[in-house]
């Protein structure tokens, strides 16, 4: 039995994937934006490492726990960055409001790792200095040219596949006409 919808707003209420889907969808986007994060700031971190005297080896494996930090912290700032921009109605962001989320998410983990890795006082503030003028030069470049073009190549679910399937639109179609 086909139930007619009388507006899409009624139908994507009605047609909600499974849980499994929801969560499998979760989980490749998690996977995507972690991917773009990780791989757009392996090199430049590296070579901000490199400018505080770190190291190859504190280089190598400050890249390896921001690896598997950003399993948790990337998806976290783009859900903050993604909040703000909602808040301010500008769903594009700008330079000012990526970097500072980016500034704000990322500065204490950072100010961890280094510690974690060895590195002093002098170099910690460095870091957390220059990691800031790396965001501040990154950040929009990063959201807007690296991390849209990603999730498009890689199919990100946007909130709509979320909530609806596309047999939804099929039947919205056939009533209509």
């Amino acid at each position: 039995m086909n139930k007619e919808y009388q507006t899409l707003d009624e139908q994507l209420l009605d047609t909600k994937p499974s849980l499994a889907t929801r969560a499998k969808n979760g989980f490749e986007n998690y996977l995507i934006d972690t991917s773009a994060k990780v791989g757009c700031y392996i090199i430049p971190m590296a070579t901000l490492e490199a400018s505080l005297g770190l190291s190859l080896g504190q280089i190598a494996r400050n890249r390896a726990i921001s690896a598997l930090t950003d399993f948790f912290v990337a998806k976290s700032y783009l859900k903050i960055l993604d909040k703000v921009r909602t808040s301010v109605h500008k769903p594009e962001g700008g330079y000012l409001m990526d970097t500072l989320t980016m500034i704000a998410v990322y500065s204490p983990p950072y100010a961890a790792i280094l510690a974690y890795n060895g590195a002093d006082g002098d170099q910690i503030i460095s870091g957390l200095i220059k990691g800031a003028l790396v965001a501040a030069a990154t950040a929009r470049i990063f959201t807007k040219y690296a991390l849209k073009p990603w999730r498009k190549k890689w199919g990100y679910h946007t909130k709509a596949q979320f909530v609806s399937e596309p047999k939804a639109m099929i039947e919205i179609n056939s009533t209509s006409t």
